[in-house]
């Protein structure tokens, strides 16, 4: 069955098929079949179907991902790969670096709207050795779309719980020689309270509004924007651009207790990414010359907090050049060099910038792959760095092939850490690792295990009021399975995945806010044509909030539902239910989350 066939991409936790290109894992384009790296791509159909309010929920959607949130909708976000902190993790979108060089937390997940994506690339282990600083657990790659031949729009709307609008429109136009897209995106809702009783509180299990707490609103506008032209057959040039405008109304802490309460403070963030690309094919190479920028601010007015205004301003920008030679079949050489600066707009007015070179070689023996990457970054802040990774597969049959990788990865310091008059520390190194894993992959069947070393740990020493690199070694163990079925005769899909972690500070203590156990499953049952229906559901196990307050944040099992149904060849109208068992749970002590919300929507394109 035709519908049958294309449905079975909508399972988020298994590897599509082998001969899909992906970009993410060597910086150039390869077949999944090429990586000797575990690697875990979302499709645009699994969006299409799934219909998501935030990036943040695709992600979770992967069993070696998990996140916590403040709150409702643009809440600041946690999001952990294989048990790091998203600091440890290379955010991009398009190729350009996302991380902001003045935010403590790494990166605003919950900001980015999931729409104009054509699929999410995770590359898990160490990626230092092919993308430099911060790739330490992995990479995460938002490619998205490009224009189709003529003319095609795409526009949706949806209204549900919490008086959450959410619509849009994406136009494009596309032939031989040249290609535009404009997005425009809105996202409005009244939200939940941020802020809810913690546990300890006499009335911890009541909900926020059973209690008469205020909501915190979210606003979110966003335009993406890509032009292309083909100069010539071998030359091309392209641009992508993406401006984020959102304003988040949230709680912040009692000044005498120190837990999480009701306030009337609002945030407002304006963030900018540019990617400008040149390639050129001859011979047997493709040369890539761009130029990336990332602005990023953040404004933050808490009328009775202990600070009433907060800014931050910060800028990344990277040139750079590439040219991979396809020397043989199966066989190709990749150098490149490049340019970039972390800059810190507030006062002071600091930067750092940092000089490298890289070089990735990959060969095909037979039914044998073997990968090597190595990386020079030459910084002006603090000693260079030299990172490496090195990769095999061996297919032992067509469905059944073994890998293992072996990769070192660093994280530099944000400029607030090295330059901060009053905790800054200008003597900072960047924390540095080394990881392997090995696993083996039997048809729809996946099972890989993890070691990740982290020393030089940069975080706060209350000693000195200063941050500072901390003495020991942090390791991150674990492992993750991954299956999926296809039950035809039922016209059903199945898959599933579960991750174990163990992570622990250098003194041996459990890091906080990562589940030890977290279990995915996925239905999509097609029961006529033009109907599916799609069921994720998720379950957190042991999970403590935070080495200062340890309570138990875990236990917990969490299902949602998307019904589509597609009456007409350009009309798709769908209902969606999350949380359908209205379980009541908290990711971060003291903070709401979700009970059951029904949205209604319809996609209309052509």
């Amino acid at each position: 069955m035709k519908k049958l066939a294309l449905f079975t991409l909508l399972s988020l936790n298994f590897a599509i098929a082998e001969e899909k290109v992906i970009l993410s894992v060597y910086q150039t384009p390869t077949s999944l079949m090429e990586s000797t790296s575990a690697v875990d791509v979302i499709s645009e159909d699994q969006i299409k179907e799934t219909k998501p309010l935030s990036i943040v929920e695709l992600l979770n959607t992967i069993s070696s991902i998990s996140f916590t949130s403040n709150g409702g909708f643009g809440q600041t976000t946690g999001v952990y790969l294989r048990g790091f902190k998203q600091i440890y993790t290379l955010v991009m979108i398009d190729g350009v670096r996302i991380n902001d060089p003045v935010n403590l937390n790494g990166v605003s997940l919950e900001h980015l709207l999931p729409t104009d994506i054509e699929r999410i690339e995770i590359v898990k282990g160490s990626q230092s050795g092919v993308w430099g600083a911060d790739a330490i657990a992995g990479v995460i790659n938002i490619i998205t779309k490009k224009p189709k031949k003529g003319f095609s729009a795409d526009s949706y709307f949806e209204y549900g719980s919490f008086v959450t609008k959410r619509y849009g429109t994406t136009l494009s136009y596309a032939d031989d020689k040249f290609y535009i897209q404009l997005g425009l995106h809105k996202f409005d809702s009244q939200s939940i309270s941020a802020a809810e009783p913690a546990k300890g509180s006499p009335v911890y299990g009541k909900r926020w509004n059973q209690l008469g707490m205020e909501p915190d609103p979210y606003r979110n506008d966003t335009v993406n924007l890509k032009i292309g032209l083909n100069i010539t057959p071998e030359d091309k040039v392209e641009a992508n651009m993406k401006f984020v405008d959102a304003v988040t109304h949230y709680d912040g802490y009692d000044s005498v207790t120190f837990k999480p309460a009701d306030a009337e403070n609002v945030s407002h963030v304006n963030q900018k990414f540019y990617n400008f690309s040149y390639e050129k094919s001859f011979y047997n190479n493709r040369l890539n010359l761009y130029y990336n920028q990332s602005d990023f601010e953040r404004v933050y007015i808490e009328p009775k907090g202990w600070i009433p205004y907060n800014f931050y301003n910060g800028q990344f920008k990277e040139f750079g050049m590439k040219d991979r030679w396809d020397y043989k079949n199966g066989s190709f050489l990749q150098v490149g060099v490049l340019r970039q600066d972390f800059i810190s707009k507030e006062n002071p007015h600091k930067r750092y910038h940092n000089t490298g070179w890289f070089i990735t070689n990959l060969n095909t023996f037979g039914r044998f792959i073997l990968s090597e990457s190595f990386r020079f970054d030459n910084y002006s802040a603090f000693q260079d760095k030299i990172t490496y990774k090195v990769g095999g597969k061996v297919f032992i049959t067509d469905k059944v092939n073994l890998f293992a990788n072996y990769g070192t990865g660093y994280k530099v310091p944000i400029p607030y850490q090295l330059f901060d008059p009053m905790y800054g520390n200008s003597n900072l190194k960047p924390e540095k690792s080394r990881n392997f894993d090995i696993g083996f992959s039997y048809d729809t069947l996946s099972l890989t295990y993890f070691n990740y070393r982290i020393e030089n740990i940069i975080d706060f020493d209350m000693n000195t009021w200063k941050y500072s690199n901390i003495t020991g070694t942090s390791k991150i163990d674990g492992f993750e399975a991954q299956v999926r079925r296809d039950i035809k005769p039922l016209n059903l899909v199945v898959s599933g995945g579960y991750t174990y972690t163990w992570a622990r500070k250098h003194d041996g203590t459990k890091l906080p806010r990562i589940p030890q156990d977290k279990f995915n499953l996925n239905l999509v049952y097609y029961p006529i044509q033009n109907l599916n229906v799609v069921l994720n559901g998720e379950y957190i196990g042991k999970r403590k909030d935070s080495l200062f307050n340890p309570v138990q944040t875990g236990y917990y099992s969490v299902i949602n539902g998307t019904v589509n149904f597609r009456p007409y060849k350009h009309l798709t109208a769908y209902l969606k239910i999350y949380n359908l068992t209205d379980k009541f749970y908290q990711t971060v002590d003291g903070y709401a989350s979700p009970g059951r919300s029904v949205y209604l929507g319809f996609n209309l394109s052509y």
